[in-house]
C-alpha cells in the first residue's frame, strides 16, 4: 500500500472494471485528466446521462466542490442506484451530508474557501493518489514560469477581440487545452477556441482565420514527440503574413501526468494576468451566479 505525505496508508481500491468521473465545470477536470494518461482500464467522463451500463464493477468519483450542482447530484443518485463503487469529492454542501454514515462511500473532503475551479489540484491529487498514480506536485512557482505567462497574455491582449485559438499537439493533451480554454472563459472572461492534432488536421486547418488571430500551440517540450504532422501543419498556419506568429507552449516533466500538471498551471497564470491587463476580477462570474439563482427560481 501507498504511503500518503501524512504516512498513513492508503486502504487498496477493491477490483473494478472501469472508472466513471462525475462532474460539471472545473469540477469535471479531474475527468478529463485521468482519462488522458492512457490507463488500462477504461475512463468515461459524464456530466449529464448516466450510462445504463454502469454497476458494481464501476468505479465512480462524483467531483462537485460546493456539493451542490443539482446535474451531479442527479448523477450520484443514480450511481447509487447501480450500486457503483462511489468516492465522492467535495467541500461539503448536500453531497456530503447524503455520504454521512454511508460505509461504502468513500468521502474526500476539500478544504473550504475556494473558488471551485481553484480547488482543481486538490481534488485531482487526491484522486491521483487513490488511484496510486506517480505524479510531481510542486507546482512550478519559478520567474521563468510567471514571465512567460505574463508574456503570452500580454500577447492575447494584444490580439482582442478576436477569439484565442489553442490548438494541442496529441489528444493525450487535449485536457491541457480544455483547461487553458475554461479559464480564459471565467477568469479572463475571454471567449477562446480549442481543437486538437490530429483531428484538426482533418478539417480545421483549412479554415480562414480571422486577421491578426492568435494561436497558441500547446506541444510536448520533446521535439522528438511532436508528429510530422504537427511539425508541417505549424508551417501551413505561419505562412499567413496577416495572422500573429504562433505561440508555441512546450510542456515541461518526465511523466505525461507531470506534463500536463506543469500545462494546467501555466494556463491558470495566462489567464489571471490576462484578466489583470483587461483591468477585470477573475473571481467574479456574475452571469454564471446569475444563470445559478434563475434556475433556483
Amino acid at each position: 500500500m501507498r504511503m500518503t505525505k501524512k504516512g498513513k496508508k492508503r486502504k487498496k481500491l477493491k477490483e473494478y472494471k472501469n472508472m466513471i468521473f462525475c462532474g460539471m465545470g472545473s469540477s469535471a477536470m479531474p475527468g478529463h485528466v485521468i482519462s488522458c494518461l492512457d490507463l488500462a482500464k477504461p475512463v468515461h467522463l459524464v456530466q449529464n446521462n448516466f450510462p445504463r451500463w454502469a454497476d458494481s464493477q464501476t468505479l465512480c468519483f462524483i467531483v462537485s466542490y460546493s456539493g451542490n450542482t443539482h446535474e451531479t447530484i442527479k448523477m450520484f443518485k443514480k450511481a447509487r442506484k447501480n450500486k457503483c463503487k462511489i468516492v465522492v469529492v467535495t467541500s461539503g454542501g448536500r453531497l456530503e451530508k447524503m455520504c454521512r454514515k454511508k460505509q461504502d462511500i468513500k468521502l474526500v473532503k476539500l478544504p473550504k474557501g475556494l473558488l471551485p475551479r481553484e480547488s482543481l489540484f486538490d481534488s485531482l491529487f487526491s484522486i491521483l493518489e487513490i488511484l496510486n498514480l506517480k505524479f510531481n506536485d510542486l507546482l512550478r512557482t519559478d520567474k521563468k514560469t510567471f514571465d512567460q505567462a505574463k508574456k503570452i497574455a500580454k500577447k492575447l491582449k494584444k490580439s482582442l477581440p478576436r477569439v484565442p485559438i489553442i490548438y494541442v499537439s496529441s489528444e493525450s493533451l487535449k485536457c491541457v487545452g480544455v483547461r487553458w480554454q475554461t479559464q480564459l472563459n471565467e477568469n479572463s472572461k475571454v471567449l477562446a477556441h480549442m481543437n486538437y492534432f490530429p483531428e484538426l488536421a482533418h478539417n480545421e486547418i483549412e479554415s480562414d482565420i480571422p486577421k491578426k488571430s492568435q494561436i497558441i500551440l500547446i506541444t510536448d517540450k520533446s521535439k522528438s514527440k511532436q508528429s510530422k504532422q504537427v511539425k508541417k501543419s505549424k508551417r501551413i498556419l505561419n505562412s499567413n503574413k496577416s495572422r500573429s506568429k504562433i505561440i508555441e507552449v512546450r510542456l515541461e516533466g518526465k511523466r505525461l501526468i507531470d506534463k500536463v500538471i506543469y500545462g494546467i498551471h501555466l494556463g491558470d497564470l495566462v489567464s489571471k494576468n490576462l484578466a489583470k491587463m483587461k483591468n477585470v476580477n477573475y473571481k467574479k462570474t456574475p452571469r454564471i451566479d446569475k444563470l445559478h439563482k434563475l434556475m433556483e427560481k
